[in-house]
């Protein structure tokens, strides 16, 4: 099992193996998956930010990405 996010059209997941995959609801299809290394295996924190157009993914090595919510491009990484 992993993380959970809805944007009430997709359901994001942490796949527990490689960062987050996103499904179309009803159909449960994987349409697009935002890379994240994995260290240590454990569900990711998410956040959809719709209106911004991200997705934020905590990690597990004191770090967080963000990716644009549509492509599913790499945007930035921040320390923390």
């Amino acid at each position: 099992s992993g993380n959970t996010s809805l944007d009430g059209q997709h359901l994001f997941v942490s796949n527990l193996r490689d960062g987050i995959d996103k499904y179309v609801l009803l159909q449960m299809h994987c349409v697009q998956s935002y890379h994240h290394t994995i260290l240590v295996n454990v569900p990711l924190q998410m956040s959809v930010t719709q209106e911004a157009g991200w997705v934020i993914v905590g990690g597990d090595n004191g770090f967080t990405q963000i990716f644009e919510y549509q492509m599913g491009a790499f945007q930035e990484k921040l320390d923390h």
